[in-house]
């Protein structure tokens, strides 16, 4: 006799590997406060616009909800899912942008470790830009992201596709 448990087909149920992780997110905010995060760190020549940025932010959040989504558990299994908005969100990434001046290197240095070492601000946050401006030669793109979303592939395909969106 096989046991087959009731699901939902259009739900994205988590897998094997989704559960350690979230373990080890679950684990690090008990003895840290602070979930499996990390940050990845774009550093380009020249001045980025913040409004450029921000347009390209919001495209691929109306373009891709699933970044709003959140964590939620089936009420017939209680098998966790990716519970995912339905059509477009309005919702903004979270961006900051600071300005320093030239040769402000160690002050830009401190200011990503405070960015990747503070908590997301919501549940269905999982990915937070830093732009922290050095004169008009430097800028430094820093996102920091919820481990339980995106690995450092999906970071660094999001900077791909950051690409391609910005004008």
């Amino acid at each position: 006799m096989k046991l087959s448990l009731p699901y939902f087909r259009g739900r994205r149920y988590l897998t094997g590997i989704d559960w350690v992780v979230g373990s080890l997110h679950e684990a690090g905010k008990m003895a840290i406060g602070l979930g499996a995060m990390s940050q990845a760190v774009l550093d380009v020549e020249g001045h980025i616009d913040e409004q450029a940025l921000r347009s390209a932010l919001d495209q691929i959040s109306r373009r891709l909800p699933i970044i709003h989504g959140r964590f939620a558990r089936d009420w017939l299994n209680l098998a966790p899912y990716w519970k995912i908005p339905r059509g477009a969100h309005a919702a903004r990434m979270p961006l900051k942008v600071i300005d320093l001046p030239p040769g402000a290197d160690d002050e830009a240095a401190r200011l990503l470790n405070d960015h990747v070492n503070t908590p997301l601000e919501t549940d269905a946050t999982h990915i937070r830009f830093l732009l922290v401006r050095i004169g008009d030669r430097r800028s430094l793109l820093g996102l920091v992201f919820d481990h339980r979303f995106l690995d450092a592939y999906g970071a660094e395909s999001f900077f791909r596709l950051l690409n391609e969106t910005f004008h």
